[in-house]
């Protein structure tokens, strides 16, 4: 099982990686830091090369070269993947922003807390949700 951490804030990396390890998931993450990145991970050209799927995406809505929404799109359109819960992240309260991300069936959006301790918490709670919590299908 593992966690696929979109993100490319490098403290914002340490502090989600911080929380995760803190929630005993320190060792399932995978952590890209643009869209392209993402891309090849998620959609490589052969298939048969395509690594275990993660149990769950932690997508920054704003990352360079292909866009959090663009890889959520691609995310959710994909039969494989659809059923992967993606949580965007941003430190954007805009409403279009979050309208945008539930359109194209995000499961979540959580606005980056400035506080350190308050953001570890809020990363932590989101995990244990995520993967302790919610029940899944099994395919």
């Amino acid at each position: 099982m593992s966690i696929l951490l979109i993100e490319d804030d490098t403290i914002h990396i340490k502090l989600i990686k911080r929380a995760l390890e803190k929630a005993g998931y320190g060792d399932t993450i995978i952590c890209l830091e643009d869209g392209e990145q993402a891309f090849r991970y998620l959609f490589p050209e052969d298939a048969r090369e395509r690594s275990p799927l993660p149990r769950l995406v932690l997508l920054d809505i704003n990352i360079p070269k292909i866009s959090g929404i663009e890889v959520l799109k691609r995310i959710k359109g994909d039969g494989m993947l659809r059923n992967i819960p993606v949580v965007m992240l941003s430190t954007s309260k805009n409403r279009n922003d979050m309208e945008t991300c539930f359109r194209f069936c995000a499961n979540s959006y959580v606005c980056k807390p400035l506080d350190f301790k308050d953001f570890e918490t809020k990363i932590k709670n989101i995990v244990i949700y995520w993967l302790e919590v919610n029940d899944v299908m099994d395919e």
